[in-house]
């Protein structure tokens, strides 16, 4: 498993700062703290078992929500 430490805002993959602002429902990436988004990453890639990779983040954006 891959273990995120991004240090900047600018090392963050374009898919990965489309979700994370998904996610935190934040409309500036910016705004999300990097050990925030460190940690979520972390934390999703032990509950998925596997790197955080574009199918996963696909599953979840298309997961229907179950905070409706």
């Amino acid at each position: 498993m891959k273990n995120y430490q991004f240090e900047s805002h600018d090392e963050i993959p374009f898919i990965l700062r489309n979700y994370l602002m998904t996610v935190a429902e934040v409309s500036v990436f910016n705004e999300i703290p990097l050990f925030d988004v460190n940690s979520f990453l972390n934390g999703l890639e032990e509950f998925h078992g596997k790197s955080v990779d574009s199918d996963v983040i696909h599953k979840e954006l298309n997961a229907p929500s179950c905070f409706v």
